[in-house]
């Protein structure tokens, strides 16, 4: 059994002090509802590097930067130089790739008449039927 700690006592073996009441968690409540955050440092240092001046970008010490930052810096070089690839990767990375549309038209046509087809179909509804929807 363990005994209640009253605020500002010390936790038998775990560092720190019980914190008041009010501040508690209650039970069903989570200490991190949203998780731990998602990681994207090349995506970061693209953003970071996009809103940099070029005086800025001269003034960095290569040998202080991150591979992030160096990769980000590489590619928006290149991009900035007319190199689509690069800008699309730097685009893809800050603003998310692009939604593409697919436009689906004209007939499918399975060389059977439209009653065979539904036979077909039906066959393999009863085959795959659930017990309870027989």
């Amino acid at each position: 059994m363990t005994e209640r700690l009253r605020t500002g006592e010390k936790r038998a073996g775990k560092g720190g002090v019980v914190p008041p009441e009010k501040d508690r968690f209650q039970p069903g409540e989570s200490g991190n509802p949203g998780g731990r955050p998602r990681m994207k440092p090349l995506s970061d240092a693209y953003r970071r590097v996009l809103g940099m001046s070029d005086e800025e970008i001269q003034k960095l010490n290569p040998a202080e930067l991150s591979r992030a930052m160096k990769i980000a810096l590489s590619i928006a070089k290149k991009a900035a130089e007319g190199d689509t690839r690069a800008a699309a990767e730097v685009a893809d990375r800050v603003e998310g790739t692009a939604i593409r549309s697919v436009d689906v038209s004209g007939s499918l046509s399975t060389g059977h008449s439209a009653e065979t087809v539904e036979a077909i179909l039906e066959q393999w509804r009863r085959k795959n039927a659930t017990p309870d929807k027989r």
